[in-house]
């Protein structure tokens, strides 16, 4: 189990302990938050300017956020959120090592659309689909490698929960699947590919609702 996990299984313990009653999802509320994740980009083949076809992984990682959340109506609310994600590529023949890719920065922008039912006065269940504008650099670990990669639209289901704390706090656990598809270009050859960007992500977060 990675560093990131057993932090957001001791956040989930804690939670578990301390949470204490609540009702946050009447129309006209907001809430502030901040969330951690985990990312798992599901790996993708690539194709060299040779025709030779490549498997590809990405390590792992966490990414970092802030987000808000409009309840328009009880229990529906649109969520606006920011991500920032780095997440290291490696590329390799299925018959080789793999060797390194690339470094890519992802800062996804999301709107999610939620319901969010107030089954109890601690625990609120949710489930949405939105949109995500993803602004996305990439930097080549071989030397001598000059990538470009395209900004890109993707969209995603999420469903999780959040237990309410206090009267206008909450801690919420995320999970969500992301589809996203950009196009990278190495400059001095000309070369283009595009990278499947489909991610599992797992979060832990915290909101306050004014």
């Amino acid at each position: 189990m990675g560093k990131t996990s057993l932090i957001m299984a001791g956040i989930m313990a804690l939670c578990l302990v301390f949470s204490c009653g609540a009702w946050a999802g009447d129309a006209g509320k907001v809430g502030l938050g901040v969330r951690l994740s985990g990312v798992n980009v599901q790996d993708d083949k690539i194709n060299d300017p040779a025709g030779n076809r490549y498997n590809l992984t990405y390590d792992q990682t966490a990414e970092y956020g802030i987000n808000g959340t409009y309840f328009f109506l009880k229990d529906f609310a649109l969520e606006l959120g920011a991500e920032y994600v780095k997440l290291g590529a490696d590329a390799g023949l299925p018959s080789e090592v793999q060797q390194g890719f690339a470094n890519i920065t992802q800062v996804p922008i999301f709107l999610t659309f939620r319901f969010q039912p107030t089954i109890s006065d601690r625990w609120m269940p949710y489930a949405g689909v939105g949109l995500g504008y993803y602004f996305n650099s990439a930097d080549a670990k071989e030397p001598g490698m000059n990538l470009d990669m395209d900004n890109c639209v993707g969209y995603h289901l999420n469903t999780g929960v959040e237990l309410m704390l206090k009267q206008a706090s909450a801690i919420n656990f995320d999970l969500q699947y992301r589809w996203a598809r950009s196009q990278i270009k190495e400059q001095e050859t000309g070369w283009i590919e595009h990278l499947d960007l489909n991610a599992w992500t797992f979060g832990v977060g915290y909101k306050y609702y004014f």
